[in-house]
């Protein structure tokens, strides 16, 4: 085996769980656009001005995530498995301090969030 298939192979391996993510999310928008079709026009905006919103958290939370690996898998490689600690610390507290700024954003701003993104009187 050269080390270009190994490459590839590995690089497979990484994007595997990425890609099925990517599918779940599909087929998650394709069931709400299945049922809520059916309901009528509005209720098939409501879902995706919603699944508009949750994949902009979902994007950034990934972000921040990918992030932190990199950084661990930087100090893990240098051997300063301290650091690894420190960062896994770190990390936790910047994702509960932006889980708790989407949580406000998201549930107690959401008349603000919908009347900032849309001008439809049917969805204020």
């Amino acid at each position: 085996m050269t080390a270009i298939e190994l490459s590839y192979k590995s690089i497979f391996k990484m994007t595997l769980p990425i890609m099925l993510g990517g599918f779940i999310q599909f087929i998650l928008t394709f069931t709400d656009t299945a049922f809520l079709g059916r309901l009528g026009e509005v209720s098939l905006n409501a879902a995706g001005n919603g699944g508009l919103l949750y994949m902009t958290a979902i994007i950034a939370c990934q972000g921040i995530s990918e992030g932190v690996q990199i950084l661990i898998a930087r100090r893990n490689s240098q051997k300063e498995y301290k650091q690894v600690g420190v960062l896994l610390v770190q990390s936790l507290y910047i994702v509960v301090l932006f889980s708790a700024i989407l949580y406000l954003l998201f549930y107690g701003g959401k008349n603000i969030l919908i009347t900032a993104i849309t001008s439809d009187p049917i969805l204020r």
